[in-house]
This record gives structure tokens, C-alpha cells and sequence, in this order.
């Protein structure tokens, strides 16, 4: 990640150590839904869904299930996969301090629900009929 951190912003706008919750849903997957439909659109905005989601006691698995499903769907190329099987394997290495920051910090670099899917995918759906 650290080769990543001049990428996210120019500016000190976006601060990983300060980090503010945003209204979600309740409902767990109503939740991660949203949060997934956002990545794409609003990068600052989906990290503080996703720190609000595990602030709110969800689960972070949930969450990396969801980051790995639109990774295999979405994902386009090499630093797509490894970034994010480096961001998914650390979490549970980090301070439990600062595991819900890390993790949300991850989607400036995740995919999202709206992202194009891979057209590898859409050959096997068809070829799946």
C-alpha cells in the first residue's frame, strides 16, 4: 500500500487517520451494497461507507468476500489482483487500531459494482449459455 499512497490524493484532503463514518443502511448486505456501488463513482465517499460498515460492528469478512467476488469480475490486470490479496491478507496483521482505517482506505484501489466487467467474464457467461 505504500507505494499506492501518492496516488490517492495530491492534497491532504482525504487523511487515512481521519476518517469520518457516512450514513448506511442498517442491514448488513444492504449495507455492503451500497458501499460497493460507490467505489466506483466516489472513492472518499465509499472509504468512509466502509468505515462506518466496520465501525458499525460489521463484518470484515463479509466485506473481503464482496472485495474479492468484484475483484474476479471486474479486475483487469495484474496490480488488480495483487493489491488487492495484499490489502485482504494484511488486515489481520495490522493493529486492531487501525485495521478499520486500513481496510477502508483499500477502495481507492478496489473495484466496485459499477466498474466494467472483464470481458473474459461475459465470454464464459456465454459460453455457459
Amino acid at each position: 500500500m505504500p507505494l499506492f499512497r501518492g496516488d490517492i490524493v495530491s492534497s491532504s484532503e482525504h487523511r487515512f487517520d481521519q476518517l469520518e463514518r457516512s450514513p448506511l443502511p442498517v442491514d448488513a448486505d444492504q449495507a455492503l451494497s451500497e458501499v460497493f456501488a460507490t467505489v466506483d463513482k466516489d472513492k472518499a465517499l465509499a472509504a468512509s461507507k466502509v468505515f462506518a460498515y466496520l465501525e458499525a460492528g460489521h463484518d470484515p469478512l463479509a466485506f473481503m468476500d464482496a472485495a474479492r467476488r468484484y475483484l474476479f469480475l471486474k479486475g483487469s490486470n495484474s496490480h488488480d489482483y495483487k493489491f488487492t490479496s495484499a490489502v485482504l491478507e494484511d488486515f489481520f496483521h495490522i493493529s486492531p487500531r487501525w485495521r478499520h482505517h486500513y481496510l477502508a482506505s483499500s477502495v481507492f484501489h478496489l473495484k466496485g459494482s459499477e466498474a466494467k466487467t472483464n470481458p473474459l467474464v461475459e465470454r464464459i457467461r456465454s459460453a455457459m449459455g
